[in-house]
């Protein structure tokens, strides 16, 4: 699947998606990780949160780089 596909898939995820109580996933959150992803050039993986954020992930060449988007009425002190 491309990862625009992946993007619209998890836009489709209802409430309760990872069977443990989970947030439907915020199209503000995949917008930004779109962003970031075609600013970051590379083999990149986008997965959802169980809070309804996703995050982003790179795996290649012993470089792992995850980057966790929040909801925006989720930013604290330790996330932005």
């Amino acid at each position: 699947m491309s990862l625009s596909g992946t993007f619209a898939e998890l836009a489709k995820l209802e409430p309760g998606w990872d069977s443990y109580g989970s947030q439907r996933i915020d199209l503000g959150c995949l917008i930004r990780a779109q962003e970031m992803f075609y600013a970051l050039r590379g083999q990149w993986s986008v997965v959802p949160c169980s809070d309804g954020g996703v995050q982003l992930e790179l795996h290649q060449d012993g470089l792992d780089i995850e980057i966790e988007i929040k909801r925006a009425s989720q930013k604290g002190a330790d996330n932005g």
